[in-house]
């Protein structure tokens, strides 16, 4: 068997941590669904350090987003099945160990990602509503503490592993 073949079981926070990443990902359709036949045909899609709109689209556009976080999804889902493509730590000793935590880790960041996107739906739908205007260095920070601390916590479990 190819070390990449080996299946991880999933725990009961690993279920939980899908389902959430379903439910974010259902959440982030629904808010564009919903939301778009109010938008005018015409909305900010691209936005510069300060917050202010310097782009400009289609409202559908706005299913480009939602088509990156499904991408990102499919990845992170990817990566988290196959954790051995990720195996500059790995050897005999630890092989199962990195395999679970690089696993739990792709899952976990998949959540905070799509919960990210969510954030940047938000934010390009209120926008187009002309309810929030030059917010963009906040949805930035945002998504920082958002993904940097699950992969610190995880590279740093990762990296004890002997």
């Amino acid at each position: 068997m190819n070390q990449t073949d080996i299946k991880i079981p999933l725990d009961k926070n690993d279920r939980i941590w899908e389902a959430i990443s379903i439910i974010l990902l259902v959440t982030n359709a629904l808010l564009i669904a919903l939301t778009l036949p109010s938008l005018p045909d015409t909305v900010a899609i691209h936005f510069d350090g300060s917050g202010q709109a310097n782009g400009w689209g289609h409202k559908n556009t706005l299913w480009l987003v939602f088509g990156i976080a499904l991408l990102v999804y499919a990845i992170m889902t990817f990566i988290s099945l196959k954790p051995g493509l990720y195996k500059s730590r790995m050897t005999k000793n630890n092989i199962d160990e990195q395999y679970r935590l690089t696993s739990k880790m792709a899952r976990t960041v998949k959540a905070f990602i799509l919960l990210a996107f969510i954030g940047l739906t938000t934010f390009m739908l209120m926008t187009a509503q002309g309810k929030w205007t030059g917010q963009i260095p906040f949805l930035f920070l945002i998504f920082f503490v958002l993904v940097i601390p699950p992969c610190l916590y995880y590279a740093v479990k990762i990296s004890r592993v002997q």
